[in-house]
């Protein structure tokens, strides 16, 4: 006996050096699994609501394609300026005639005896080939355009501004968003903490009314009861579950992170701060809301279109210098009937007169563009401010009703914990622990409910305002 113990012991101190170093093995091959995941990593880690927005901001697909037609709006801007400088346009033609060109003139006939002229007689003389090649060379600049040109580039600056104030206003888009879908998400999770808890309390409710059930104490309804309320509390859990995964997704979505990518996302503040008054919140967004000012733009850019129209009331003069050559071979060298090459400046004139009235129309209708545009401004005004209104007052309705949910939930738990001890001593009903459950399961939702609707309201309260309001100095209890 002793001697097989001898031996046990020699056998384990053999393999527990190899069994250990091939634990320590096991550590860098699971984490070789991931290689380069460096992002996924750090998403281990709580994910703020600032993190969040700034991830968002950087890889969102809808602010990348903003920012991609603000710098399309900027190159446009480029085209526009390049119209002020000459053109240096240059052209090639050959042309084979059907038939050598001639023309006819008329000679005196001399006599030869006398040396007088005796009449005349037509001669045909060949003034070109068969075979013509032709090239120049051509410098346009552009000297007046009835302020065309001007008007043209002036467009394209406030089409530039407009791909600002339309990246401005996806990026405000985004945010608000993210912190609305943040909340969402933190919202479904504790759902889920509450869904578990329910069923978890009922559970053990059940498990008591069984045993209570079997001593005789209650009867055979109040047990049904018990175990029915426990059912429909599994129920809710796998729901709740369900939402929590579709608000997470949605998240993931925003930021544009991978979809097997999980997030843990960090609690929000506790400031529940009261907002500025309406009025201050209108103003600042009447100077903010980037739809007021992209309405603003879109005015001046129909102004500057009606003045390119009535450029056409004005002439358009060109300043034109040519150098060409025409020839019978191919570099346009060789001109038997005349000089070969030759140059030229001029001044072109260019004067619509007559279009059937079509500058008048279309002056018209942009005139008619320009009274529209002014009539949704001022719609966009009066919407704002209602959305601010409404904004606001579910940021109000919200952070009063903290207070109360807070209130609600403490008396609820109390008469939970009251409702089991008269229980426990059958003073009270499984009915009468079921509706206690119910009503601290009702307020524990409602609580989380006011604080992340509260959270989700502020967020498209600083939407609608255009930028985040400074909130006033105002305690708040709780």
């Amino acid at each position: 006996m002793k001697a097989t113990r001898i031996a046990c012991c020699l056998v384990l101190a053999m393999f527990l050096p190899a069994w250990s170093l091939a634990g320590q093995k096991q550590v860098p091959a699971a984490a070789g699994r991931h290689p380069g995941h460096q992002a996924e990593s750090s998403l281990q880690e709580p994910l703020t609501v600032d993190r969040a927005v700034e991830r968002a901001l950087s890889n969102n697909h809808l602010i990348r394609a903003a920012a991609e037609r603000s710098r399309a709006a900027v190159e446009a801007l480029g085209t526009a300026r390049s119209d002020f400088y000459p053109k240096l346009v240059g052209t090639y033609r050959y042309t084979r005639l059907g038939q050598e060109p001639f023309m006819y003139w008329n000679a005196y006939v001399v006599n030869p005896a006398t040396g007088t002229i005796t009449g005349t007689r037509q001669v045909e003389a060949p003034v070109g080939t068969l075979d013509n090649f032709h090239w120049d060379i051509s410098l346009i600049q552009p000297l007046f355009t009835g302020f065309a040109l001007q008007s043209r580039y002036a467009m394209a600056k406030t089409g530039k501004a407009l791909g600002r104030v339309s990246l401005a206003r996806a990026r405000a888009d985004i945010v608000c968003q993210v912190k609305v879908a943040f909340s969402r998400a933190l919202l479904t999770e504790k759902l889920v903490l509450i869904s578990e808890a329910a069923e978890k309390s009922l559970r053990a409710h059940a498990e008591k009314a069984r045993a209570f059930f079997d001593q005789g104490l209650i009867p055979y309804n109040d047990l049904l009861q018990a175990q029915v309320a426990l059912s429909e509390a599994t129920q809710q859990k796998v729901e709740a579950r369900a939402r929590a995964e579709v608000a997470k997704a949605a998240l993931v979505n925003l930021l544009a992170l991978d979809d097997d990518q999980s997030l843990k996302l960090a609690e929000l503040s506790e400031d529940l701060a009261a907002p500025p008054e309406p009025d201050e919140l209108i103003s600042m967004a009447a100077a903010s809301r980037p739809e007021l000012e992209a309405l603003r733009l879109a005015v001046r850019k129909v102004e500057l279109a009606i003045d390119m129209v009535n450029s056409s009331n004005y002439p358009q003069l060109s300043l034109v210098a040519s150098y060409g050559q025409d020839g019978r071979n191919w570099r346009a060298t060789d001109n038997p009937h005349r000089n070969s090459y030759n140059s030229s400046i001029s001044i072109q004139a260019r004067w619509t007169l007559f279009e059937g009235g079509k500058t008048r129309s279309e002056q018209a209708r942009l005139k008619h563009e320009k009274k529209a545009l002014l009539q949704q401004q001022e719609n966009a005004r009066r919407a704002i401010a209602l959305e601010i209104k409404d904004a606001l007052a579910r940021v109000k309705t919200a952070r009063t009703n903290v207070d109360t949910a807070r209130q609600a939930l403490a008396k609820a738990r109390e008469n939970l914990r009251i409702t089991k001890l008269r229980y426990d001593q059958q003073m009270a009903t499984s009915t009468d622990v079921l509706d206690a459950s119910t009503r601290l399961t009702r307020a524990r939702v409602g609580f989380f409910r006011a604080i992340y609707g509260f959270h989700a309201a502020r967020a498209e309260l600083e939407r609608a305002v255009g930028k985040s309001p400074q909130t006033r100095s105002e305690d708040h209890a709780g």
